[in-house]
C-alpha cells in the first residue's frame, strides 16, 4: 500500500494525502487496495484482505463501509480486487477472487445482484484440465462495465499466461 491513498485536484494540488486507514480499518503491508471514482466525486477503496468496500468523500472523509463480517468462499465480498462504477446507473462493481464473479452494489453500499459463479467444467484446450464455462470463473481479477455490458477477466490457471474475457449482459431498464 506504500503511503496510502492520496488526491490531487485538477491543478495537482494535494487535497488529502496519505491515507491507510478507513472506518477503523487499518491497512498494512499485506493489504492490496483498489479504488474508483463515482458519478459524486466520492472514492470507493476495495481492500482485498479486509474482505470490504469503503467510501470516502472528496475531502477524504470515510463515509460508509460495506462488506460481510463472515467470509465463506463463493459467498459474500471475499477478496475483492478491481473496482469500477458503472456511468448509467451509479452503481459499484467489484470483482470478488472467491466470490466467483462480480458485486453490484448501489452509492449507499447495499448489495444489489451478483454476476457469476465458480467454475467446474472443464475444457481440453485449458492446462490442467480447467474449464471454460459461459458465466463461471476460476479467478476473477479484472472487469469493466460498459452500456449495459459486464465484462470480467478471469485468469484459468497460476503459473501460466491463460486468461478469458467473459462479457455479461446486465441490462438495464427499457426507457419508458
Amino acid at each position: 500500500f506504500g503511503t496510502g491513498i492520496s488526491k490531487y485536484d485538477s491543478s495537482r494540488n494535494l487535497v488529502f494525502g496519505g491515507m491507510t486507514s478507513f472506518g477503523g480499518d487499518s491497512c498494512g503491508s499485506q493489504c492490496q487496495a483498489f479504488f474508483a471514482e463515482d458519478l459524486d466525486g466520492n472514492i470507493w477503496v476495495s481492500m482485498s484482505y479486509k474482505h470490504k468496500l469503503y467510501k470516502i468523500d472528496k475531502a477524504g472523509n470515510h463515509l460508509l463501509t460495506t462488506g460481510p463480517s463472515i467470509h465463506t468462499v463463493g459467498a459474500g465480498l471475499t477478496y475483492p480486487n478491481h473496482i469500477e462504477i458503472d456511468k448509467n446507473t451509479g452503481n459499484i462493481w467489484v470483482v470478488a477472487e472467491f466470490t466467483y464473479g462480480a458485486m453490484e452494489f448501489d452509492k449507499y453500499g447495499n448489495f444489489l445482484q451478483r454476476a457469476g459463479g465458480q467454475t467446474t467444467g472443464m475444457h481440453s484446450s485449458y492446462p490442467a484440465g480447467l474449464g471454460y464455462e459461459e458465466g463461471k470463473f476460476k479467478d476473477p481479477m479484472g472487469l469493466s462495465v460498459y452500456d449495459g455490458k459486464l465484462y470480467i477477466v478471469d485468469y484459468l490457471a497460476f503459473g501460466t499466461n491463460e486468461a478469458s474475457i467473459q462479457r455479461i449482459d446486465i441490462g438495464y431498464p427499457e426507457p419508458d
